[in-house]
């Protein structure tokens, strides 16, 4: 009897076995199918990268970057920074090499007397051909002016990792507007 039910619990384990294989090949041909039936009413100058996600270690050097900005130390940003790095804001976009880099956050940082970094979300991805790779940092930003006062901003940073250095920092922002009281 022992011997009946060890030989029904391997053929059932056997079988289950089989049909998840078969299971799995015919989800993946109609994963396959479906990625080539779309159709995208835009298109890019490159192909799709088929992201993938990336190295957490990237997204640490970002919100590192980042930290040290907000606590004013611009030799420790700048540590993250590869020797020139392409900066994109939104009224400017400049290439800039070590020195420039430096007095652009020297100069940037002495605009207030306290900055507070609200981190809301990040993602660090890859291209699934492994030649692109970004980190993307969602927050809202508190600057206290020299006089006082306090503005906020919302941000979105994209930056392009190379190497375990920031090469291009792609940053978007919208001022958060005041409630009315």
């Amino acid at each position: 009897m022992k011997n009946l039910f060890l030989l029904a619990v391997i053929s059932l384990c056997v079988f289950a076995c089989k049909n998840a294989e078969t299971h799995s090949a015919e989800v993946a041909k109609t994963d396959e199918a479906a990625a080539t039936a779309f159709v995208y009413p835009y298109s890019t100058k490159k192909p799709y990268r088929d992201w993938e996600i990336g190295s957490q270690n990237n997204s640490v050097i970002a919100m590192s970057g980042l930290k040290a900005f907000e606590t004013g130390d611009i030799p420790g940003t700048l540590s993250y920074f590869a020797d020139s790095c392409e900066m994109v804001f939104n009224d400017y976009n400049e290439k800039l090499d070590r020195k420039a880099l430096e007095k652009f956050f020297i100069d940037e940082r002495a605009r207030y007397a306290s900055v507070k970094i609200v981190m809301q979300d990040w993602m660090s991805v890859i291209s699934k051909d492994k030649t692109e790779e970004w980190v993307t940092m969602w927050y809202k930003q508190i600057n206290t002016m020299k006089d006082g006062k306090v503005d906020s901003v919302n941000v979105v940073n994209d930056l392009k990792i190379e190497k375990g250095k920031v090469v291009i920092l792609d940053e978007k922002s919208q001022k958060i507007p005041v409630k009315k009281k």
